[in-house]
Formats: C-alpha cells, structure tokens, sequence
C-alpha cells in the first residue's frame, strides 16, 4: 500500500503466499479485498493490515474484482467464466451469474447509480446484469477479440468498451445498442471516460461541449486510452478522432517499447513543483509493463492544456546493478540507478521519486559513471551494457548524446576524466580496454564552438581549436554520435570487472578476474605497472583523492590499500565474510567505505585498518556503492534485494548527541545529590529511574521506608491521653500514602508510560528474588496497580511473562510471613496493666491481629473493649522470638505491657 503522493510505502500484505491476481480499494478507503491463485479472497483493514474475513471463491482463479459504490459488495470475474457478487461484512455469495460468457471473465463493474453490474470477457462478450432480478439485461456483441476495459460516461448511460482488436465500442444504455466504433489502431489495455469539460487537451471546456452536444443529434463522449504501443491517447467519440496525444518517448522519458498495462481517473492532483504550473483537475495514472505507474497531470503549458508526467512510482526493480550521484558536486540532485534491465532510472534525491528515464539499450546495464558537473554543460552520465556498447547521457533530460560500439563482449565498467569531460574509458568481458573522445558529445550540450583538442594528449596539432557547433546541431537532428575511440588494448587474461580514472587524468587502473590490477598511461594505454596479491579475482578498484595509493576490493574477502610508488600493499583490511564487491575512498582519503556479498557495509580507519562500523540493511549481496569525494556526506547503495538505500554522514550529528547526552547525564547525576542530601526522595527516586539506577533507587526506597517506620515508632511513642487525634494522625502518616514512602511512590509511577512500566516491572521482578529486598518490590508493585489501570497494563509488552515471574516469588515470600505471624495468633497476657477495665478477674488478656493495621496486634477478648493496648500496637518480628517483657513507656510503674520489637519495612508491605 503505497501513499502516491509521497511514494512511500504505508504497509505490505502478504496474503499466502501465491500470486495476487487482482484487488480492489473500498470507496472510503477503508477495506482492501485481495484475490490470489490459492482461490481464496481476503478483506484486510487498510489501516491496521489485518485480516477480516476470507472466503473460497471460484473454481479457478479470480481476474478482476469490483466494490460497489456503498462498499459493501464485491464482485468476482473468474477464469471460470463466472461472475459472483458477495457480501463483504458477511462473507456469502449474494448472486452468481454463469453461462453467459464462454471465456475467462476479464473485467467486472459496477453501476454507479443503478442495480446493475457489467462484465467483459475474453471471447469478446459483454454483459449487463440486473442485480434486482439476477438476470441478463443486455449482450453486447461488437468485438472479436478479448475486451481488456471498461468505462461508464458520467451521465451513466454511454458504456465505452476496448478490447485487444484495436477498437472502442460506444453503447447506449437505454437500449442496449451500439453507438459507434472508435478504431484506436493499437490492442487497448487501458480505457477511461473523461468528464465534461475536464481540463484535458483537446477536450473543450464545459459550456463549449454542451453546445455542441445540443447542436448534434449524436451524442458523443471523450475518453482515454492506453495500449501496446505506450503512449495515450485521447479521442473524441462520434468523429473518432484523435484530439490529442501523449506520445511514447515523454511517456516513458524516452521509451517506445515499454507496453501500458492499465489506465485510470485521479480526483485533482497537485503539481509536480511551482513552476510547472498550477493542477488544474483530475489526472491520469497509466501502470506499465516493467511494474511502473505513471502520474499525469494536466497543466497549462504556454496557454493551453497539457498532460505533464508529474512523478513516477517504481513497484519493482530487480536487482540494483550500478548507481552514481548526478548533479552538481556540492549538492547532487537525482541518484541514477541500473537494475536488472535495459533502462537507467533517474530517482530524484529528497522525494525518492523516479523522474526519469533513460532507454537506448538493448540488454541489462551493467555499469555506470557521473562525469565533472560543469557550469558550461549539464551533467553527464556514461553507461555500459551486455548490448556491448557504451552510451552517454544528458543525465537531466535522458538525451543519449553518444554511442561507443566497438567491444566484443558485455561492458562491465566504465570510467569518465576526472578533471573534464573529455575522454571515457570502458572495460569489459572481453578482456579490452578502450578510451573513447567525448568532446563531440559533449559539443551537443553547450552548441557552441569549443576548443576541439584531442581528449587524451595525443599530440594531434591538426585537431586543435576544432569547431564543433555545426556538427553537433547536425548530429542532434539525426541522434546520438558515433563515439571515436582513441586507444584500445587487450589488457588481462581474463574478463575486467572495474576500471578507474586518476584525479589526474593521467593513469587508469584496472582490475580483473586473473586476481591482478594493472595501471596504465594515458593517452596509449602502456603498462605502468602489475600489483599482484589478491587470491581471487579483483572486483573494484579506486585511486585515492590526494595521495599516490590504490584501493582494490577482491573475492578473496580482502580490501587492499597499495602505494603506486613501488607497488607495495601497505594495508589489508579483513572483515567481510564473502566476496568484498565494491570499495570506495572517504573523507578525503582517510576511511574506507565496503560493501560484500554478505550484505554488509563497512567502514574502515586507513591508519588503523580496523573496521570502525557495519551496517546491515541489505538482505542481498551489495553490488553498488556511490560514494564521491565531492559530496561525502552522502552515499548509497544497491544489492540484489532490489532495494536502494541512501546513507548520510551522521559523525558531527551522534558527536553533537553524544555530548548533550553527556552533559544532561551529569546535571541530572548532580541533581540527584543533591536531592539526596536534602532528603527529597520524590525527586531522588525520579532522577534515579530515568537514569536507569535500579539499585540506587532501590536505596532511595528503602530509606523511605526507615522513613515512615521511624513516623510509626513516634506515633507508637505518643500518649494519647495527651492528644489522641495527633497520636492518630502521625500513625496514618506513616502508613498511608501521605507517609514518605507512600510520595515517593506515587509521584514514581503516576506519569509513567508503558515502557516505564515494563522498567518498573522488571526491577520488581529482580528485587522480589531477594527477601532482603522483597518488601520493597511489593511496595512498588502496589503502587503500580493502584496508579494504573488495566487498560493500561494489558498495553505493556511482555506484562504476562513478567507478571509470572514476579507471582512465583511473591507467593514464596507470603507463605513466610504467614508461618511466622499463624503461631502468634493468640497471645497470653498474665500481668495486664491495672488501668485496664477487666470483665472478670483472673480471665487472661489476649491479642490478636487488629482489622484495622495488618502491621499490628490488638487486644482481643475479653478486653477488646481496652483502649489502652490498642494504642500501644505491638509488632512482631520476621523470623525474631516473642518480645520480651518490660515497663511500660507510659511510665506507668504499676503496670508492664509486651515491648515491641519494630521489624524494618513490615508495615504496611505485608
């Protein structure tokens, strides 16, 4: 599901695995029905991508699918020779129409106003079906080939029908009889009515065609078509005549070959950018036979409408062979990529959009080079192909201005000068190497007289200050020149795989599958040198930007740095676990950009020869890099995952981030000194979680804790004959969430998110497998549970395995605590203090757990009406013995109470 506008992917669906045969949009945008060759149709939510319902269909394959106008139904052409309407909440067949076609349906539609459904067939049939009665209304017989589309005028009553024998069929709905025949003069693949007055060329304006559909009797309509010959067309329906034509070459940037598969109405579209000109009306969106679609949009173009190719979408590439930066070095704006097929494709840079086309090849372009953007010329681009030729570009129009013919074997690698457009060298399986003069070509772009001195230093006085500009306003009526070469020599023994130009013009390197790398003289192509080392063939080679050195990449999984003063190998970078395919100097020399068929990009330090970065963002082996001295914040690569992947320098930016981050992680290590030292454990146990310190949040808790039990003990301490409500106040506090542990917590875990509470969970988890630390664990717990919701807690990853592990330990941990608080149940008091009110004498004085403090034992009968020891809670300790006997606190000399021995985080955890 892709966003047209923006070209970006918004889901992938992969229904089951078998070819999708057709699919269908709701009209809200809301429901996506898919038919594959499994049988089966699928109904998925566009927004969410999941499945609603699915159903068997049909006996065969499903051809075409169409959504009523409501969006509730859907009906299937089959190659069955079926057509069935189906309810799409429900999932039943609500009609079936058989026996009326006797070939595969092909098309399928909808009345947009009416109980009426239309459907096409292969043997050349057209039916209209009354969805009231389920019954054939019309036949309508006029083609003799296969009728691939369907179109409804906007009144409703003109049905347009193509098929593959060149011709479009005009019906009148009233009476199911032919209007007229349009002959098209191609296989019509794509068919669209246009509405009245619709801003296209060659159609009037609104008031004007009503006019002329009074003065006739005839009525006429204006449509569209698309076919094998990849151009469309607009026609005029009583003339049949063609009024006005997208042709071919600026339908796909330069290709007549390319068949269009499909075409259909858009609502308005937005320009293409702001000098184009403004939208004005619906567009055009035409799908090709090579997976593209293409965006039209009508424009005023020199005071007249125009169809205007606005973007394309590419829906599959195949494997990414080459790519290069074209544009101006500072700012390259288009990336020119090689696939798997005869054509390059220009992407512009910020939008990814596919802008262009170049086609002239006759096999899959292996190779490709951006030549010195210079003021005087557009920039150019060279390529090379399994054709055996080499061609070069005008990169922004998709103008081929040259052709080299001359290789024996595919072209693998070409090269153009570094320090001007003058000469381009070209290597390939034929084990030649040959330089070629482009200064005529490049003539073609600036059309004025240039200086015409031999490309490569050949010492032609003769060629000095040759005039160019005839020839190539001669050349540019007639096509691309004949590229001259200059110099050709069987350099290896076996095929070459890359080729490279000096900064200076003065020496090329090339590297082949005999495992050597050979440098050359310009302009005679004599042999400098011969580095030896590599094991398996060489795959890539460069010269550095500003030292005397080499880099070669080679099959043996090695990257080797040598120096052109002795031909020595001075480093060798080993890291890549398969052949290391394409390798590329960076930042000025000093680092190593990688790519191998393990699918890896590396970078790698000169001086160190180690590897600083991989990246893994390829599922294929890596067969392009683009990678310029120029523009080294920006790179991109290519593999044989058909994906194209472009890379920025992020070094300053992760600095920059890194330092911040730093800076922030010591204010906020300061802040939680300090607020520790002044006791403000809210804040503390903030900082401390986000600077995720579980143990010293822990800590933070824990002395919380201390807190609120040294809060119990003063409360314990106080004599509620003197003031009961404040004896009563300071026990709530320190047990209640007003206590410090009871803040601390809360403003904890009130604001938390959902991977917050994960975090808070996980440290449960890991404190709860300590008693030392359980009490703590369970704090925090309960805090969560009592801050948040389940509505909130279901949305936590991981909530069940988390909460498993926390219940096992939790359980282990109250069976302890009830062992040791059961035997203290009843506890017997012999010597009960005088003040107390017996009912009897000489009955013994009981405690038992008070109903109101679980921390805390209270006097039980016969003296549960005793206020005395109630006040006075005795607290048990985990694990201790029975508290010992002694004085009362209260001073009381006549009397001795249990004195208690306060356990640490007992109350109010338990």
């Amino acid at each position: 599901i892709v966003d047209f506008a923006t070209g970006a992917v918004l889901r992938s669906i992969k229904p089951d695995g078998e070819a999708v045969t057709a699919l269908a949009i709701s009209p809200d945008c809301r429901t996506l029905v898919v038919a594959t060759r499994s049988l089966y149709v699928r109904v998925y939510d566009m927004t969410s991508g999941t499945q609603l319902r699915n159903w068997r269909a049909h006996k065969a394959p499903v051809a075409d699918l169409a959504i009523d106008p409501s969006g509730g139904y859907v009906a299937t052409a089959s190659a069955d020779r079926s057509v069935k309407v189906w309810d799409i909440s429900g999932g039943f067949c609500t009609h079936h129409f058989q026996g009326g076609h006797g070939g595969v349906v092909l098309r399928a539609m909808f009345h947009p106003t009416k109980l009426q459904l239309f459907s096409a067939a292969d043997d050349g049939s057209v039916r209209v079906w009354d969805l009231g009665s389920k019954k054939c209304l019309y036949e309508l017989k006029a083609h003799f080939s296969a009728v691939t589309s369907l179109a409804l005028c906007s009144d409703g009553w003109l049905l347009l029908t193509g098929g593959r024998d060149k011709v479009v069929v005009v019906w009148d709905l009233r009476s199911g009889t032919k209007v007229t025949t349009v002959p098209v003069f191609e296989a019509v693949e794509g068919l669209v009515a246009l509405p009245p007055g619709a801003p296209f060329p060659g159609v009037p304006k609104l008031a004007a065609e009503m006019a002329e559909q009074f003065k006739g009797s005839k009525k006429f309509v204006y449509f569209a078509t698309a076919g094998e010959k990849g151009a469309i067309k607009l026609w005029r329906s009583d003339t049949g005549v063609c009024v006005a034509e997208v042709a071919p070459e600026v339908a796909v940037a330069g290709s007549a070959a390319c068949e269009l598969t499909d075409l259909a109405l858009l609502p308005a579209v937005a320009a293409a950018s702001a000098t184009a000109g403004a939208a004005l009306g619906p567009g055009l969106v035409a799908a090709t036979a090579d997976a593209r679609l293409l965006f039209y949009t009508p424009q005023n173009v020199g005071g007249s409408p125009h169809l205007v190719l606005s973007r394309q979408l590419v829906g599959n590439q195949d494997q990414v062979t080459d790519l290069r930066f074209v544009g101006p070095p500072a700012e390259p704006s288009l990336l020119a990529v090689a696939t798997n097929s005869e054509t390059v494709r220009l992407y512009g840079i910020s939008n990814l959009s596919c802008t262009a086309s170049l086609v002239g090849h006759r096999d899959i372009v292996l190779c490709l080079d951006g030549g010195l953007a210079a003021a005087a010329h557009p920039p150019i681009l060279a390529s090379g192909s399994k054709d055996r030729e080499v061609r070069l570009w005008e990169a922004t129009s998709g103008r081929c201005l040259g052709v080299g013919v001359g290789h024996v074997g595919a072209v693998n690698a070409v090269a153009l000068s570094r320090k001007s457009s003058r000469f381009l060298v070209s290597v390939g399986s034929d084990k030649l190497i040959k330089t070629w003069d482009i200064t005529p070509a490049v003539a073609l772009l600036t059309n004025s007289e240039i200086n015409g001195q031999s490309a490569v230093q050949d010492g032609d006085k003769a060629a000095k200050k040759r005039k160019t500009a005839p020839a190539a306003a001669a050349a540019a009526s007639t096509g691309p020149l004949q590229l001259r070469t200059i110099a050709a020599v069987a350099g290896h023994d076996k095929d070459i795989n890359a080729v490279a130009v000096a900064p200076n013009d003065q020496l090329i390197a090339t590297a082949s599958q005999d495992r050597t790398v050979r440098v050359w003289s310009l302009p005679d192509l004599v042999q400098v040198s011969v580095l030896r080392g590599h094991k398996r063939g060489v795959w890539a080679v460069e010269f550095a930007p500003l030292e005397r050195a080499l880099l070669t990449a080679s099959g043996d999984k090695t990257i080797k740095i040598w120096s052109l003063s002795d031909c020595s190998c001075v480093r060798t970078l080993e890291g890549h676990t398969a052949s290391v395919l394409r390798a590329s100097f960076v930042t000025a020399g000093t680092q190593v950009l990688s790519t191998g068929a393990d699918g890896l990009l590396k970078l790698w330090n000169v001086a160190s020869g180690e590897c600083v970065n991989t990246f893994d963002e390829h599922e294929d082996k890596i067969w392009a890099l683009a990678a310029g001295a120029s523009q080294e914040g920006l790179l991109a690569t290519g593999g044989g995952d058909a994906l194209v992947c472009l890379w920025t320098d992020s070094t300053e930016e992760d600095a920059a981030a890194a330092a911040a981050a730093e800076e922030e992680l010591a204010e906020k290590e300061q802040d939680l000194q300090n607020a520790l030292a002044d006791a403000d454990f809210v804040k503390a146990a903030r900082l401390a979680f986000s600077l995720k310190h579980p143990g010293r949040l822990l800590s933070i808790i824990t002395r919380a804790a201390t807190a609120a039990a040294n809060l119990a003990a003063e409360a314990d301490a106080m004599d509620p004959r003197v003031d009961t409500a404040a004896a009563a106040a300071a026990a709530a506090a320190a047990t209640t969430a007003a206590g410090p542990l009871g803040q601390v917590l809360s403003g904890l875990v009130a604001a938390m998110s959902e991977e917050d509470l994960r975090t808070s969970l996980e440290y449960v988890r890991d404190w709860n497998t300590s008693s030392k630390h359980c009490h703590a664990a369970q704090a925090l717990l309960g805090a969560v549970l009592r801050a948040h919701g389940p509505d909130k807690l279901m949305k936590v990853p991981g909530l069940n395995e988390l909460l498993a592990q926390v219940t096992v330990y939790s359980g282990r941990h109250f069976a302890r605590l009830d062992r040791l608080v059961r035997p203290m149940g009843h506890l017997m008091i012999r010597n009960a203090p005088k003040v107390l009110k017996k009912r009897e004498q000489n009955e013994p004085t009981y405690l038992r757990r008070s109903a109101s403090s679980e921390s805390s034992l209270a006097l039980g009968p016969p003296w549960a009406s005793c206020t005395r020891l109630s006040v006075c809670r005795l607290s048990l300790p985990v694990g201790g013995t029975i508290p010992s006997r002694g004085p009362h606190p209260h001073r009381h000399t006549d009397s001795y109470f249990w004195q208690s021995i306060h356990v640490r985080q007992l109350s109010p955890m338990i």
